[in-house]
């Protein structure tokens, strides 16, 4: 089984973020080609948000069909 690493990065443009994934450091860790995946992601709280802002959070998230 694979391991998967997620960084998220906030670019202010789509120039920006062909820079960040053009740099140096950034393809040297790449282990496989840049792919396009669209993804939907459902994130769960309490009904009070007391999940909301903490470090610790239950998240689905699955290939968009």
């Amino acid at each position: 089984m694979a391991t998967e690493f997620e960084i998220k990065l906030r670019a202010k443009s789509v120039e920006q973020l062909g820079e960040i994934l053009r740099d140096a450091q950034v393809v040297k860790f790449a282990q496989e080609k840049l792919r396009e995946i669209h993804m939907r992601t459902t994130y769960f709280d309490t009904a009070d948000g007391a999940a909301d802002g903490c470090s610790a959070c239950g998240r689905r998230t699955k290939r968009a069909s």
